[in-house]
């Protein structure tokens, strides 16, 4: 039995390649059809080699999973088809992505500025940017109606600590400088005016 057995053959340029080993790794390893018949051979022989010399490398013949013929054309056009096709969806979810980015930055920004523009009208600020508020905005109507958020903003002036130091910003906070959950919207959308009793 031969521990080693010798495939090589001459190749004369790279078209002779017309087979290919496959191997555990999931490699493939291109042959001539001269060698692919030498390898198929020595794996069909009841006195298996325990290696088989592919040119300069050494395979043990466990390690052959596979010798077939290989089709260069129907290759390069499958790879190519499959790469365009993805490819361009690839390119159409980005797309759509992108443009969905866009109307949700839109539909943000008018919420926003609508919101600044009630705050603004109400205590006579004069507040115009909008993005610093925009996720806290969006966070706070997913829990309020814009009925309840307007009417915490005008309660505002009746709380007497916060009336000269509420900001947009501060106001839309979902959580104090100290890390704690804060829900200023529910607190002063609750308030009432006190009647003034007696002097």
């Amino acid at each position: 039995m031969n521990e080693i057995i010798n495939v090589n053959s001459e190749i004369t340029d790279a078209s002779t390649l017309t087979y290919q080993v496959g191997l555990m790794n999931n490699k493939l390893k291109e042959v001539t059809e001269d060698q692919a018949a030498k390898i198929m051979h020595a794996l069909s022989s009841p006195n298996m080699p325990k290696f088989i010399q592919i040119g300069d490398e050494m395979f043990a013949t466990h390690q052959i999973t596979d010798v077939s013929k290989r089709s260069t054309y129907l290759d390069s056009t499958v790879d190519s088809t499959v790469h365009s096709t993805y490819k361009q969806e690839v390119i159409n979810k980005n797309t759509k992505v992108i443009n969905k980015k866009e109307e949700i930055g839109k539909e943000n920004e008018d919420r926003g500025k609508a919101f600044l523009a009630r705050w603004n009208e109400a205590h006579k600020t004069k507040y115009t940017a909008w993005k610093p508020i925009s996720e806290n905005l969006e966070y706070w109507l997913e829990q309020y109606t814009p009925e309840q958020i307007l009417q915490a903003v005008k309660n505002l002036a009746l709380d007497d600590f916060w009336k000269d130091k509420m900001t947009p910003t501060i106001f839309l906070r979902q959580k104090n400088r100290h890390g704690e959950a804060v829900d200023y919207i529910g607190q002063l959308s609750q308030k009432k005016r006190r009647a003034v009793v007696g002097l």
